[in-house]
C-alpha cells in the first residue's frame, strides 16, 4: 500500500515560509546579542594566520616545547606522550623539540623531540606529498642518530601510509613491525591532543588559541577537504 502526502496549495506553502523567515530573523538578532560576548564567527588561526604545513609545525614546536610561550611547562608534551604510549621517554633539562632538523643528507625532519639518546620524529603531510625516498632516508638517519631507539610518526589528516615513491612496501612492511614508524592523523590524534591540551590548560588567551585550532583542523583536515597532492 502506498502512501499520499497531502497536497499542498500555494497559500499553505507561503505561509510555510514567512513563518520560517521570521524564525530565522529572530534566530540572527539572538545571535548577534551572543557574539557581544562570543564572538562566534571569528576564528584567529583560520580568518588571519591561516597556517600552510609549515605553519602547522611552527605551533606544534611551540606547543610540545616545555619552555613553549603557552606557559604551561611540560603539561602539553606529556599529553602528547601518554596519548602515543610514549610515557616512558625520560623528559629532562636536555630534552629538545627541534624545528626542521637537518639530516645528514640535507632533508629536514618537521619536528624532532629528543630524551636521553632516544629521538622522535614528525613528519608532518597536510597537504603535500612525499619527496622520492623521503620518509625512507628518514627512518635511515634516525637509526644512525639515536641508537637507544626512535620512532617516526608520519602525520597526514586520516593517518594514512606513504607512498611507494616514499618508502619501498617492503621497507616500511619491516619497520612498521618493528613500530619505528608509526601513523597519526589530524582528524583523530591531534584533534584528541588538542582537546586535551585544551582541558589542562590554565591560560584563558592560550585556551581561546587551542580551541580555534581545532577548529581549523576539522574544517580543513576534513576527508573530503584532503587532497594527496596539496589544496
Amino acid at each position: 500500500m502506498s502512501l499520499r502526502m497531502p497536497a499542498l496549495d500555494a497559500t499553505t506553502v507561503a505561509n510555510f515560509f514567512d513563518e520560517l523567515g521570521v524564525k530565522i530573523d529572530v534566530c540572527k538578532a539572538q545571535q548577534r546579542k551572543l557574539d557581544m560576548y562570543l564572538a562566534s564567527g571569528m576564528n584567529i588561526v583560520r580568518d588571519y594566520i591561516c597556517p600552510d604545513e609549515n605553519g602547522i609545525s611552527d605551533i606544534f614546536k611551540d606547543l610540545l616545547s616545555s619552555r613553549g610561550p603557552h606557559g604551561q611547562g611540560r603539561v602539553f608534551l606529556d599529553i602528547f606522550l601518554e596519548q602515543l604510549g610514549l610515557s616512558s621517554m625520560i623528559v629532562d633539562a636536555e630534552s629538545e623539540t627541534i624545528r626542521e632538523h637537518y639530516t645528514s643528507s640535507g632533508r629536514k625532519i618537521d619536528l624532532l623531540l629528543t630524551f636521553s639518546g632516544k629521538g622522535v620524529g614528525i613528519e608532518n603531510k597536510p597537504f603535500a606529498a612525499d619527496q622520492a625516498k623521503q620518509v625512507e632516508d628518514y627512518n635511515e638517519y634516525l637509526a644512525t642518530k639515536f641508537r637507544q631507539g626512535y620512532v617516526l610518526y608520519y602525520l597526514t589528516p586520516a593517518g594514512t601510509t606513504p607512498s611507494e615513491n616514499s618508502i619501498s612496501r617492503e621497507k616500511r612492511n619491516s619497520l612498521e613491525a618493528s613500530n619505528t614508524l608509526r601513523y597519526i592523523s589530524y582528524q583523530r590524534d591531534v584533534r584528541e591532543w588538542l582537546e586535551a591540551c585544551f582541558t589542562q590548560c590554565k591560560a584563558d588567551k592560550v585556551r581561546w588559541f587551542l580551541r580555534d585550532l581545532i577548529e581549523f583542523i576539522d574544517e580543513r583536515m576534513a576527508d573530503d577537504g584532503y587532497q594527496e597532492n596539496g589544496v
